[in-house]
């Protein structure tokens, strides 16, 4: 493992309390040194463990070139290219899945995702993780509150450490951000910030 700069060849890399993340060598030089991953689809998981908290309520929206959502606990469900797997009132994961294929997005150059979330039930640690995964090909299904994807090809796989300090027992108007994940479709570049 290294830890690059938070900066490179203009690459944000996924940072904690200002420090950068540790990736692997195969994820810098897919970052930074030109390969680039192609994607019909982009998983994003909140992972949260019983350590972090109970009931982690998350908030995904599309914020560019396009609008859609956001989804989560009391918002909607659905907004397609934007898919929600549901309120997990436990500990594990909440997820969405963005479909690159979708005639909204198709056309163009990249799309930018607002992840947001607050602690419902009870707050520990805060602790969490925001997972990227990305496939081509395939079809994507539910299983419990996660998203998979059968017959394509996973491309990306990508995960950075996050705190999430707000705790409400009600619908929140404004969540902690976590994290607004970058896909440009032209270059393969996915980036945290």
């Amino acid at each position: 493992m290294i830890t690059p700069p938070l900066y490179w060849n203009g690459v944000h890399f996924p940072s904690q309390g200002g420090l950068p993340v540790k990736i692997s060598n195969t994820e810098f030089q897919e970052c930074c040194c030109g390969t680039v991953f192609d994607a019909d689809f982009i998983v994003i998981t909140y992972n949260f463990v019983a350590a972090g908290g109970i009931d982690l309520d998350t908030r995904t929206s599309i914020t560019a070139p396009i609008t859609r959502g956001p989804l989560g606990w009391c918002k909607s469900n659905d907004d397609a290219p934007l898919y929600w797997g549901d309120d997990n009132t436990g500990y594990g994961v909440e997820s969405c899945y963005i479909d690159l294929t979708h005639a909204d997005l198709v056309s163009q150059t990249y799309v930018e995702v607002l992840c947001q979330a607050w602690w419902y039930g009870t707050k520990q640690s805060g602790d969490m993780s925001l997972d990227i995964k990305a496939y081509l090909g395939g079809t994507i299904s539910q299983v419990g509150y996660g998203f998979v994807n059968t017959g394509g090809t996973e491309t990306a796989n990508i995960s950075s450490a996050y705190n999430v300090s707000l705790h409400s027992s009600a619908c929140v108007i404004t969540p902690d951000t976590v994290a607004t994940v970058r896909y440009n479709m032209t270059s393969g570049i996915l980036t945290f910030t």
